[in-house]
């Protein structure tokens, strides 16, 4: 039997349990889908009905939260000159700590400003570096990418 664990965050269901249910949807529908984790998790004695709020009028208000995340997150400048070879980029970064991960809402910041200032730029750098790890960890298995864990493992060393 496999051990599960979380990454990146913590939920109030073990890890254990919680990977155990979502084999047994696989098994049951050939693959998983937020759907049927929350109609799994619905019945109250569900071993996932802890994970979801399930006051509707709270639901709704964290959702609307999820999608202004969401949206922040998509929003990008251009460059006036199309010859940078950058031309796209983020406006708005979360210049949350990255032991903060469980703050839906974030805290977001125009990039010039969060780069002007040292505090929020280290914040920047950092969340930088755990999406670094982060990738890393979720393509481990590509050795295809080797050359690029090896910068990785450099620049957060």
């Amino acid at each position: 039997m496999a051990a599960y664990k979380y990454a990146g965050r913590t939920w109030n269901v073990s890890a254990q349990k919680a990977g155990e249910q979502l084999e047994i949807i696989e098994r049951r529908d050939g693959s998983v889908t937020p759907q049927a984790v929350v109609d799994a998790a619905r019945p109250e004695g569900s071993v996932l009905h802890n994970l979801f709020e399930w006051n509707d009028e709270k639901a709704a208000e964290k959702y609307r939260l999820s999608q202004a995340s969401n949206f922040i997150r998509c929003i990008v400048k251009t460059s006036e000159n199309d010859t940078t070879k950058y031309p796209t980029y983020r406006a708005f970064v979360n210049i949350n700590q990255t032991e903060d991960r469980q703050n839906i809402t974030g805290s977001y910041v125009n990039i010039q400003t969060a780069l002007s200032d040292p505090k929020s730029r280290d914040i920047v750098l950092a969340n930088a570096k755990h999406e670094m790890q982060t990738f890393r960890r979720k393509y481990a298995e590509l050795k295809e990418l080797a050359s690029v864990f090896s910068v990785i493992d450099q620049l957060i060393a």
